[in-house]
């Protein structure tokens, strides 16, 4: 039977916590661990749960110490690999909820695959209103990558699945921490799909929130400076663990962009 290791990363998201522990505590499949890991100043309250369900946690209080969330949250991660026991790993952002059938799901699929890595497909969740993920075919035509570099869809932490010792291989081969901008799931994806079979099985399974506080809203604004930096280090990633990124309208343009940009 397949062990798994919920990988908890929370900061300053006390409304969502509990919810989101409570979701891991309730999965039909028992054979797994919660690790717990928050940098929030107010302390996690075990007294919502029983006796019997906080053996099932591991918790660590750690302080931030980047001033570039991507960092934190990717030190979370890397200490949850450290105090893990399962072969596989599961990451949660502590604003998000699992199915109670996720971890019997993915069990599922791990009997008739030999899978590295996976995204499964969330729901979200926008003002308590669910609505399906759109997933992207655009990015498959090939015609538009001669438009845009080749950036996957990446579905947000919550739906990766991976190998442990494929995440111990990525901290030491793709240097995480040295691409400050970058989230922990897209340099997994990238990673993975670079040098192990990467797959995208199973929908519904994820609950991810929508919420003013998203990390990667602060991106999308290409009027800002940090757009641009942090597309063209999205460029310099793929280059540093041999992805190939085509000659392309956009890799001109964010080229061309950085160089005018770096120094302002």
């Amino acid at each position: 039977m397949v062990k798994f290791s919920i990988i908890i990363n929370t900061h300053n998201q006390e409304h969502y916590i509990y919810e989101a522990v409570r979701s891991c505590l309730n999965q039909n499949y028992k054979n797994y661990e919660i690790i717990l890991i928050s940098s929030s100043k107010q302390k996690i309250n075990f007294k919502k749960f029983s006796s019997q369900e906080n053996k099932r946690i591991k918790y660590f209080h750690v302080k931030a110490k980047y001033k570039q969330p991507e960092l934190n949250q990717m030190n979370k991660i890397f200490i949850g690999l450290r105090k893990s026991i399962g072969n596989y790993l599961i990451f949660m952002d502590g604003d998000d909820l699992f199915e109670k059938n996720k971890l019997l799901r993915l069990s599922e699929i791990l009997k008739k695959y030999k899978i590295i890595c996976n995204q499964d497909l969330p729901t979200l969740i926008e003002n308590n209103l669910k609505k399906k993920l759109k997933k992207k075919t655009f990015k498959y035509n090939i015609l538009m990558k001669y438009i845009f570099f080749q950036w996957p869809q990446i579905y947000g932490t919550s739906s990766i699945l991976i190998k442990k010792n494929i995440l111990n291989k990525f901290f030491l081969k793709a240097k995480p921490f040295r691409w400050k901008l970058l989230a922990i799931d897209v340099q997994i994806v990238l990673f993975c799909k670079k040098y192990y079979n990467q797959f995208n099985y199973l929908s519904g399974l994820t609950k991810k929130r929508i919420h003013p506080n998203n990390q990667g809203a602060n991106y999308m604004n290409l009027f800002k400076k940090i757009f641009w930096l942090r597309r063209n280090m999205q460029l310099d990633y793929c280059k540093f663990i041999k992805v190939k990124n085509n000659i392309s309208l956009d890799l001109v343009i964010t080229k061309i962009a950085y160089f005018f940009l770096r120094y302002l």
